[in-house]
């Protein structure tokens, strides 16, 4: 049988839910949003195309009867794949009938152009296929409109493979709103599916991305970074101003808050870091009278730069108050150490040190020593250097001992370095040093100058 058709409207349905669901984002303001509870449309609008036509036989004359029609929606206007099609035996009833596609998704019916073909019974589909146009409504989207169902997966998706999927304007208050009432998720969530992108990204002279909680223990910005290796960020800020700030908290108690929850590995529950040589990776400051830093807890702070603990040459002592050592005065803290009337014989001096075994609650790691000196002529000088460590009383453990002979004439100036390797750490329980230097003299107006010694401390 070859039969003609006419088409009188198709897709209005569909195309006014669409234009509702868009609209929906335009809708009251925030403060005016309230949830509906179970009111709502009993009944979702379903996703059906209605199709009128008018059908005759090839001579022009309408038809009557009932019919197999078939139709079948394509994105091209010949040839290609229906996207959806749906069979039904309709009445025609002088020529005029109607039929309903049921089968069509919002994966066919995207946005893009439409076509409609018909077939008739075993006939071949008719031709030409005819183009679906968007109803008036739909070109321009009717304020107020809304979608409400309660269907689990989404009510609207958009997808743009190369600009922005969806723009949302307002002149005096929100872009776009969202809200949930369920516990588990986010008024607007946001993902990015690959390495560098954003899942949530916001630009503003003010605020980029703004978040305000109301709850007693609420969040107003949450950050997590969910991947379990890698260096990666719950909460990340950037500011390319130099007067700027990349992240700041403010709070009448806790500006800022951080916490790490893994029970081991080296974690951080706040981490600062500056690029610039006078940069600070963390800046702390309170108002005169209180305290700009806080270690509590353990109390213990760590830090990785390295101390110094100068001791003058004017501290020296005699090993044994005996010895006719004699000390001779510098004008900037040293010591001129002669042998005395028994000059023939070496005398051994002592450099006291006092220091603390710990520094907020980290042990000390003595690592060098340097000895600043010179001597009064070539065969006067340092033979024997030694440190140790106290281990209780009358008992102690070697750090470093050194039997060469250290010369050096005047005027020149030297300095003799140690590094320290073995019991060399300070405790709550060791922590008295030891310091000696034996010295050789090559008459009795000769000497041996000191300045004094440096002791490089670390405490990491």
């Amino acid at each position: 049988m070859k039969s003609r058709w006419i088409l009188l409207g198709t897709l209005v349905t569909v195309l006014l839910v669409l234009a509702a669901g868009l609209s929906q984002a335009q809708g009251p303001q925030p403060p005016d949003v309230e949830p509906t509870g179970g009111a709502g449309p009993e009944v979702a609008v379903g996703n059906v195309i209605p199709i009128q036509g008018y059908l005759t036989d090839s001579a022009g004359n309408p038809l009557n009867g009932n019919y197999s029609i078939t139709a079948h929606i394509y994105d091209v206007s010949s040839g290609g794949t229906a996207l959806c099609s749906d069979t039904e035996t309709v009445a025609v009833n002088n020529g005029l009938f109607t039929m309903d596609v049921n089968n069509c998704t919002s994966n066919d019916v995207n946005g893009r152009q439409l076509y409609l073909g018909i077939q008739v019974g075993s006939d071949a589909e008719m031709t030409p296929r005819r183009p679906i146009y968007p109803v008036p409504y739909a070109m321009s989207l009717m304020p107020g409109a809304r979608i409400e169902d309660t269907a689990y997966g989404r009510l609207l998706e958009i997808i743009n493979h190369d600009g922005q999927a969806l723009r949302a304007y307002s002149e005096n208050s929100y872009g776009i709103y969202g809200r949930t009432n369920s516990p588990d998720y986010a008024g607007v969530g946001g993902e990015g599916f690959v390495n560098g992108s954003v899942g949530v990204y916001g630009v503003s002279p003010s605020y980029g991305v703004f978040g305000y909680t109301t709850g007693a223990t609420g969040i107003g910005v949450y950050g997590k970074a969910d991947a379990t290796s890698g260096v990666n960020y719950g909460v990340y800020g950037e500011s390319m101003s130099t007067n700027g700030i990349g992240v700041q908290g403010r709070a009448p108690n806790r500006a800022i808050f951080g916490a790490a929850t893994a029970s081991s590995g080296t974690t951080y529950g706040v981490y600062g870091q500056a690029i610039s040589p006078d940069g600070f990776g963390g800046y702390f400051f309170n108002n005169p009278g209180g305290v700009a830093l806080k270690a509590a807890g353990s109390g213990i702070i760590q830090s990785t730069a390295k101390s110094y603990l100068w001791i003058s040459g004017n501290a020296l002592q005699k090993a044994n108050s005996t010895d006719t050592t004699v000390f001779e005065y510098d004008l900037y803290g040293g010591y001129l150490v002669k042998g005395g009337s028994d000059w023939s014989n070496n005398k051994t001096v002592l450099v006291p040190v006092t220091i603390p075994g710990q520094l907020y609650g980290q042990n000390v790691t003595i690592t060098g020593l340097d000895l600043y000196y010179n001597t009064s002529d070539d065969v006067t000088g340092i033979t024997v250097s030694a440190m140790r460590r106290q281990n209780g009383v009358g008992a102690g453990d070697l750090i470093f001992w050194d039997g060469t002979d250290y010369i050096c004439v005047e005027p020149t100036r030297c300095v003799q370095h140690w590094d320290l390797t073995t019991n060399n750490v300070l405790s709550d329980e060791r922590g008295i040093l030891y310091i000696a230097f034996q010295l050789s003299f090559g008459g009795p107006n000769a000497y041996v100058h000191i300045g004094g010694v440096r002791l490089t401390l670390e405490h990491d």
